[in-house]
């Protein structure tokens, strides 16, 4: 029996994918690279003074970075984006990828838009 139990473990095993781990630098650079994109995304925004936040799609519209109790208000206050492609139907690894990256990027430019949302519209 124990002979059983400790081959159907092995088996169930090697049955699993081996788990990617991403390299220290590999997780700076792309943190550099949302870093640029949402620095770039909140200068054009401010110079056509488009304070909406970035969404993502889905079975609900979210923004990322808005705290859950504020956000219709933010939403209804600054509008809102959708990004595209960003709906919550994950087929594959690069589509987990994708959302991942897509929600740090709204995430932080929605910390900062907020900010000037609330200093330059009115309720």
């Amino acid at each position: 029996m124990k002979f059983f139990v400790l081959l159907s473990l092995f088996a169930l095993n090697a049955c699993t994918s081996p788990v990617e781990v991403e390299s220290k630098e590999e997780v700076i650079s792309s943190q550099k690279t949302i870093n640029d994109k949402v620095n770039t995304r909140i200068s054009q925004a401010l110079a056509i003074k488009d304070y909406r936040l970035l969404g993502l799609s889905g079975r609900r519209i979210t923004a990322p970075g808005i705290v859950i109790q504020e956000m219709s208000g933010a939403i209804k206050r600054c509008g809102i984006q959708l990004l595209p492609h960003s709906g919550d139907v994950l087929k594959t690894e690069a589509d987990r990828a994708r959302r991942k990256s897509l929600f740090q990027l709204a995430e932080q430019f929605n910390q900062q838009m907020y900010l000037h949302c609330l200093q330059n519209t009115s309720e």
